[in-house]
């Protein structure tokens, strides 16, 4: 569960948790607040809830959106970054530190890293992924929801979060997901990495539970309960650590992950628009239907023909099958890769 060489890493992280999560301080400037209930809805205000779209660098869109802000928003914005920079292990410490520091820039308050917390950035402990890296807005943004929603809760429940990793888990997600996967489970193994596994691909966690079911001796279908109670018969097994990235576990359940399929969705000209962009810069695609309203994924081939025989009734009986088909891929047969 803990990976060799990542002490600082984990390190650096409980002192983040004790000083934001635990009071309403701050690891880089200790004894000051920071992390407040106050600066969180702040920081939600402005950078959540006012997304900026477009091809900048995540730190001229940041910069735009913390226009203004007091210095205590501009820090807790650098401290959420510093979060987020801490499990990458495939990105060398210069560009975890370039971008912190242009994040730290923003405000017109230098503010130096204490130095357990800088060597931290050296480290890491998994490989978390190209979305992790290029949705970097949706994944600190997810931090900053999460956080925000912690301050709302009661003292003793932020107590009994702190030490519990079950009832961390259920905080956490309690503030919905999207495409943050990569974050909530890097999150996790930081908090409590004697409990949660090193492992930031919801994917992954998926293959592995499933091509060692049978080592899994009470399975819940939980799958962070599962890799648990997994690891604990591995090592029983092997009589000492293991990796599932390493040697045969690797190939046992890398063989077992389930066949990716690749989808075409057109969005270079919808209405004589360019929708790509957007797309891109926002993190979801669309479908174009003028005159239906809003289709919740999960819905069944029948209520789908339903609908569309209830808001489109121009359509032949022929017509409504091919959509039906087009929307039940789009809705319920695509899935992001996490």
């Amino acid at each position: 569960m803990r990976v060799p060489g990542a002490e600082q890493t984990h390190v650096a992280g409980r002192l983040v948790f004790d000083a934001g999560l635990e009071r309403d301080g701050s690891a880089f400037t200790p004894g000051r607040a920071i992390w407040t209930a106050a600066v969180a809805d702040d920081l939600h205000h402005r950078f959540v809830e006012a997304p900026e779209l477009g091809a900048d660098r995540f730190v001229d869109k940041l910069r735009r959106q913390l226009a203004g802000a007091p210095h205590e928003t501009l820090q807790f914005a650098a401290e959420v970054v510093y979060l987020y920079l801490l499990s990458p292990n495939e990105v060398s410490g210069a560009t975890k530190r370039r971008l912190l520091d242009s994040v730290l820039a923003i405000g017109s308050e230098r503010v130096p890293l204490l130095p357990e917390l800088d060597a931290a950035l050296d480290g890491g402990f998994a490989r978390a992924g190209t979305a992790y890296q290029t949705q970097r807005d949706r994944q600190i943004a997810w931090l900053v929801r999460l956080i925000q929603a912690w301050k709302g809760l009661p003292p003793d429940r932020q107590r009994e979060a702190l030490d519990d990793p079950w009832v961390f888990r259920d905080a956490a997600d309690a503030v919905p997901i999207g495409s943050a996967y990569s974050q909530r489970n890097a999150l996790l193994h930081l908090a409590f990495p004697d409990t949660f596994e090193s492992i930031v691909s919801r994917r992954h966690k998926k293959a592995i539970v499933a091509a060692f079911a049978d080592d899994v001796l009470d399975p819940t279908g939980d799958e962070d309960r599962d890799l648990l109670a997994l690891r604990g018969e591995l090592e029983r097994q092997t009589g000492g650590p293991i990796t599932f990235y390493q040697g045969d576990l690797e190939r046992r359940w890398r063989g077992s992950e389930p066949e990716l399929r690749g989808w075409l969705v057109r969005g270079a000209n919808v209405h004589g628009k360019n929708l790509v962009p957007t797309w891109l810069a926002v993190g979801y695609c669309s479908l174009a239907y003028p005159g239906l309203g809003p289709l919740d994924p999960g819905l069944s081939r029948p209520q789908i023909d339903v609908r569309l025989a209830e808001e489109l009734p121009d359509l032949s009986v022929r017509q409504r099958s091919i959509h039906v088909g087009v929307l039940d891929r789009f809705l319920n047969q695509m899935q992001p890769v996490m």
